[in-house]
């Protein structure tokens, strides 16, 4: 399987992000949200009882299907040129286009139990538990999504995420590469319609972040604006410098200069602006001072999925508890004090 040990590692932790859904029955609405991606809804057939020979060339066509729903994740794998695309691409955060990915998951799951690990080798069956234990976790965790708040100071946040997407992580050794960043930045202001969507359901449910969170993300928004002048924005700074590097003629560096600002006016600026608007808008309902899992509606069941998607096993219930020679993972969970566990997961 080319790439396959790889991209397993490393794109978990990315698609952990890239590929969570919204909760059944809590849905955001984005009827007027446009798409800003295309990308494959369809998986291979395989017969009733596949054979191993069948497993590696499905598992690589089911993982690329995935990876290739989240175009962010393509670049910041390395994989545009072995998936042939282009960075041209922001993700797509609408309800409906996360509902198909999480359908997709389900149907790998269903095929992968067609596989019968006594028909596998020792590798593939290592394939085989690892991709299905990082795609039921997402499938478990994708109810509790819109209970997350990814707009926030730290550099976990969306907002950040955004920032270095378009700083470091997009490739610009070329005049395509250069032609894909502003194609994709001109995408930014679809993107957060989506995001402020998301924080509207999330709202709805009672997911509100402390006051000082809110106004300390306004002030990182801010910031981020550089003061209305696309010239002094992180994002321009990066931009003009690597498009210096790439030893064009003056005339060339001046049109992807003057359209790096122009997107930055009419995209970057807009979308930023709709951001710090919206956490104004809810900063009267974030009067608590508390944070963590513990103020969030079910708190508990939040927590027991975070920490069984990072310890690997499952949490046990109260009155349910597993005999001693299996409590490894029990010790580790009880450990962690519950309050605190749901404060700070």
């Amino acid at each position: 399987m080319v790439n396959l040990a790889r991209s397993l590692l490393v794109a978990f932790g990315v698609l952990a992000v890239a590929a969570c859904t919204p909760s059944p029955g809590n849905t955001p609405t984005t009827a007027a949200v446009e798409s800003t991606t295309s990308a494959p809804t369809t998986l291979p057939s395989l017969p009733t009882s596949p054979e191993a020979d069948d497993f590696d060339a499905y598992v690589e066509i089911a993982f690329r299907t995935l990876v290739a729903r989240s175009p962010q994740s393509v670049t910041d794998l390395g994989l545009s040129s072995e998936y042939d695309v282009r960075n041209d691409q922001l993700d797509d955060l609408s309800d409906a286009y996360l509902e198909g990915t999480e359908e997709i998951r389900v149907e790998i799951l269903n095929l992968l139990d067609l596989f019968d690990p006594d028909n596998l080798s020792r590798d593939q069956n290592a394939t085989l538990q690892a991709f299905r234990w990082h795609l039921q976790q997402q499938s478990a965790l994708h109810a509790f999504r819109l209970h997350d708040w990814p707009v926030h100071f730290l550099v976990t946040s969306y907002n950040q995420g955004v920032i270095g997407l378009f700083t470091e992580i997009h490739p610009i050794s070329n005049r395509n590469d250069a032609d894909d960043h502003l194609a994709r930045f001109d995408a930014l202001d679809v993107q957060v319609e989506q995001v402020i969507e998301n924080l509207r359901s999330s709202v709805d449910l009672g997911v509100v972040p402390p006051r000082y969170v809110v106004d300390a993300t306004i002030g990182q928004l801010e910031s981020d604006l550089a003061g209305g002048v696309p010239e002094n924005t992180a994002i321009f700074r990066a931009f003009e410098s690597r498009i210096g590097a790439l030893g064009l003629n003056a005339a060339n560096v001046a049109d992807y200069v003057a359209g790096a600002k122009t997107t930055i006016e009419h995209s970057f600026f807009p979308a930023w602006r709709s951001l710090i608007e919206y956490l104004e808008l809810i900063r009267d309902q974030a009067a608590t001072s508390a944070i963590g899992l513990s103020r969030r509606p079910d708190g508990e069941g939040i927590r027991g999925r975070h920490v069984r998607s990072r310890l690997g096993r499952p949490i046990p219930r109260r009155g349910n508890r597993q005999r001693a020679s299996s409590l490894a993972h029990d010790s580790v969970a009880d450990r962690v004090p519950r309050r605190l566990s749901l404060d700070l997961v």
